[in-house]
């Protein structure tokens, strides 16, 4: 009984570990596409979605194996629904971020020589920053 909603908490753990080391995998050099770092929080707000998917199935499993009157029960649901709460509010950031830019194949460092400076878009600065804000 406990074994099974052990192996859907391992299943959630090793979810979250894919989702730190896609975070820390990721690199931007010369030759990075706007393009491709949208794809990049795409991607990454899907796997947050199956992390969170994840610690669905722990919620039910321990719904199912578990008292489900008991502490321990609410106590996972509880944590469950925080951890997912917080995912989602993540998620809703980095769906924000991946649309910034305005050219999707150009690149993110790419700049002329003798270009002559240019103001910011406004647009895209207010974006940038309720991405990173949350609102």
């Amino acid at each position: 009984m406990l074994l099974a909603v052990g192996r859907s908490t391992e299943k959630a753990f090793y979810s979250f570990l894919e989702l730190v080391s896609d975070t820390l995998g990721f690199r931007v050099d010369k030759e990075t596409t706007r393009d491709k770092v949208g794809k990049y929080f795409s991607d990454l707000g899907g796997k947050i979605g199956e992390a969170s998917g994840e610690l669905e199935k722990v919620a039910e499993k321990s719904a199912e194996e578990v008292d489900k009157d008991g502490l321990l029960n609410k106590t996972i649901l509880e944590a469950v629904e925080v951890a997912k709460t917080t995912l989602n509010t993540l998620k809703g950031h980095l769906e924000a971020l991946k649309g910034i830019g305005d050219d999707k194949n150009k690149k993110v460092v790419e700049v002329a020589s003798n270009q002559q400076g240019a103001a910011a878009s406004t647009d895209e600065l207010k974006s940038a920053y309720r991405a990173l804000k949350g609102g």
